[in-house]
């Protein structure tokens, strides 16, 4: 069913891209973007875009993302906080119950960015990433199926935000400028998003990867 989402939006955004890509990417004025700081706590980045600064701290615990505008003199020009969690569990955006995986014994999670786990047995997970996949069991790899699925859902709520904030194309024509390298500033300017959605996007990709690189792909 999900699949068949995908496969129908691909459709509307290679549509919708003859109005999209009329914004180009190079029109951002954006620079020196680099991630500060990435543990088990935080993942913070900053970027410049024009002549502010912004720092993007996601707090992977309370799954909540605050973005920093700083002035060329370090003045503070304005904070927002985007709860994760409370975009999670609104119904109103929530994937619909026949989405859910029908071989799946468990519960199923996707993301648009395939990311992705699957319960199996009460003790056996399929754990997916963008190229591979990795059946984990949690008799002697519960700590890494726990820091997935943490990591996943976290994804699943920052895609959940950019489509409240702009639509489902608008999410496909992010992930695409996204994976053809843009910073989270160039992909929001180029799709016409919410930059601090685009930002929480981003760096929970970026989550994914770092997890399933230190606890999964060993």
């Amino acid at each position: 069913m999900m699949n068949n989402l995908k496969r129908l939006l691909s459709v509307v955004l290679v549509l919708s891209f003859v109005l999209i890509t009329a914004v180009p990417a190079s029109a951002a004025t954006t620079s020196g973007y680099m991630v500060t700081t990435d543990n088990t706590l935080y993942r913070i980045a900053e970027e410049v875009v024009g002549t502010t600064r912004f720092v993007y701290t996601l707090d992977k615990s309370a799954n909540t993302l605050k973005t920093e505008a700083y002035d060329e003199s370090g003045n503070k020009l304005s904070t927002k906080l985007v709860d994760l969690n409370e975009i999670l569990a609104s119904s109103e955006y929530a994937y619909p119950t026949d989405d859910v995986a029908v071989a799946s014994t468990g519960y199923y999670q996707h993301t648009f960015a395939n990311y992705e786990y699957d319960q199996l047995t009460t003790t056996k997970y399929q754990l997916r990433n963008k190229n591979s996949y990795a059946i984990r069991y949690t008799t002697n790899n519960l700590e890494a199926i726990n820091n997935y699925i943490e990591a996943v859902d976290l994804l699943n709520a920052a895609e959940l935000a950019v489509i409240a904030s702009g639509g489902a194309t608008v999410l496909w024509a992010v992930l695409t400028y996204l994976s053809g390298g843009l910073t989270a500033g160039e992909a929001a300017l180029a799709a016409g998003a919410a930059a601090v959605e685009v930002t929480a996007l981003s760096l929970a990709i970026d989550n994914c990867q770092r997890v399933w690189r230190l606890y999964v792909d060993v």
